[in-house]
């Protein structure tokens, strides 16, 4: 995406970006708005498999999806074990 690549410093389409001004330099109303603190759809319900982790990604950062046969809600958490690091939504 355009925000990633100006994050890691590529180019777009339009020539080299420039550098994304932090959100305490930008004016407005708009200048303390926190992206990380809302809720974002990743997944139709009904495209995840029942009890079987799915990987998905949002702003960079992997995350575990597992729709429950119990018809809770679906449960998502961030990818990683906290013991080991290792990729839930590999299901070891």
């Amino acid at each position: 995406s355009t925000a990633s690549a100006r994050r890691a410093g590529r180019t777009s389409a339009r020539g080299p970006c420039a550098a994304i001004p932090a959100a305490s330099e930008v004016g407005g109303q708009h200048a303390a708005f926190d992206w990380l603190a809302q809720w974002y759809p990743v997944a139709w319900e009904r495209d995840l498999p029942i009890d079987a982790p799915t990987k998905v990604t949002l702003f960079d950062t992997d995350y575990v999806v597992v729709r429950r046969s119990t018809g809770e809600a679906p449960l998502c958490l961030e990818d990683r074990c906290p013991h080991r690091l290792a990729a839930l939504s590999e299901g070891r």
